[in-house]
């Protein structure tokens, strides 16, 4: 089975909650990810792999039935993903993280097919960025995540899920890199002016919120100063 684990939690040191501030109309980064990733035809199933479970939480539960939500450790992400995949029967695990509400559903497919044919342990456009940052997708098999899960040690990693992996010599690995080098363009959601950005783009878009990664790179070709960035 090929699902996607989308890690999440409420606290956050820089910007508290922040996968639960307003985008657009009612959506917000975590509710906009859970919609443009039912787009996918690949993916079979969506996890919501969180910490603690809360009254937002809940109320997304409610909202998207076809979500599921799994608690583990807060600070052991990596041990959250090990055990949300082994309960699930995962043998595919796409890693998104909540902070990222432009997630593009057509590179995830692409990314997904490739993963198949190269036949790797561990697939991703992060190993050398070239894409903005904010549309990060790692792919890996379980038995890649079983591995660090044994034998990753340190405190980073743990936190970190893929660092393990972006590091050991055992995992077969390859990474899906863009024609152009754009990773100076940020759209995370990490910031009070991150989400100032991004509420920008879902405003110029609206009512259309399943615009594709091409579309906002040709919008900020178009028009960067709408956004106060270079291209």
């Amino acid at each position: 089975m090929i699902a996607v684990i989308i890690q999440a939690r409420e606290k956050s040191t820089r910007f508290p909650k922040k996968i639960f501030k307003k985008i657009i109309k009612n959506e917000n980064s975590l509710s906009l990810i859970i919609k443009r990733l039912k787009k996918s035809k690949q993916v079979e199933k969506t996890i919501i792999a969180i910490p603690s479970l809360t009254k937002n939480f809940k109320s997304m539960k409610k909202r998207y039935r076809h979500i599921k939500l799994f608690v583990g450790n807060e600070k052991d992400v990596l041990s959250r993903y090990y055990y949300a995949a082994k309960k699930n029967n995962i043998s595919i695990i796409v890693r998104i993280t909540s902070d990222c509400p432009l997630v593009d559903w057509e590179m995830l497919d692409r990314m997904i097919k490739d993963f198949k044919k190269l036949k790797v342990d561990f697939y991703s456009n992060c190993l050398n960025r070239t894409f903005p940052d904010g549309y990060d997708i790692e792919i890996f098999s379980f038995k890649a995540l079983s591995l660090a899960f044994h034998k990753a040690k340190k405190v980073f990693d743990r936190e970190h899920v893929t660092s393990y992996l972006k590091r050991s010599k055992l995992i077969k690995k390859k990474n899906f890199t863009n024609k152009i080098n754009l990773y100076f363009i940020r759209l995370t959601l990490d910031t009070k002016k991150d989400l100032f950005f991004i509420k920008k783009i879902y405003k110029f878009f609206y009512p259309e919120i399943f615009f594709k990664f091409k579309d906002v790179m040709q919008l900020f070709s178009q028009k960067p100063h709408l956004f106060h960035q270079k291209w």
